[in-house]
């Protein structure tokens, strides 16, 4: 872990992140968006988001990223959040409590139901927006695909379990691996 000290500075900021060898097209990424979504994909409703933020009022937000390239295995899993200086310990403590519980005890049925539909319905308006579907479309160019890549991952995802998010967040997230730095004014 890292600290840097930002004197003066009323907020205090967590990034922690790991790096994926993974890429969009691989058979494992359908299954770690979805459990990035579900673990910290949206502020207000999401694992962190709902203990952090709502529960334990530790944050002004606090989310969750997934990151892979579209040709190389590279991408990145990163959790950030802006807090209180005094919070950040607590802040860390509830991160690495949510990862734990995530890779061991995975997710529940229901919680997957919920998120897939979260997901599909941002999916349905992000397609409906000309300036999503032009961005799609450019995309594709690049990476030599059809609008069908976006078809067949919403199939992928339709058809996910809960056993299957729990094993590839495990497979992928290892939070002794995470590395972490804390910005902020800690004195």
């Amino acid at each position: 872990m890292e600290k840097i000290n930002t004197p003066d500075k009323a907020n205090a900021v967590f990034v922690a992140g790991i790096n994926l060898p993974l890429r969009d097209d691989d058979a494992d990424y359908p299954a770690l968006m979805m459990a990035n979504f579900i673990f910290g994909g949206n502020t207000l409703s999401s694992r962190i988001g709902d203990r952090i933020r709502g529960k334990e009022g530790l944050s002004y937000g606090i989310t969750s990223r997934l990151a892979v390239d579209s040709f190389e295995k590279q991408g990145t899993f990163m959790i950030t959040g802006i807090c209180n200086p005094t919070n950040m310990a607590k802040l860390e403590q509830s991160v690495r409590e949510e990862l734990d519980k995530m890779c061991t005890a995975g997710v529940s049925e229901k919680e997957l139901d919920e998120a897939r539909q979260g997901w599909l319905n941002a999916q349905m308006a992000r397609f409906v927006q000309d300036a999503s579907i032009a961005g799609s479309l450019s995309s594709n160019l690049q990476t030599k695909r059809t609008m069908a890549y976006y078809s067949e991952l919403e199939s992928k995802v339709r058809n996910l379990t809960a056993d299957q998010i729990g094993t590839t967040f495990k497979k992928y997230i290892d939070p002794k691996k995470l590395q972490i730095v804390e910005g902020g004014d800690f004195k």
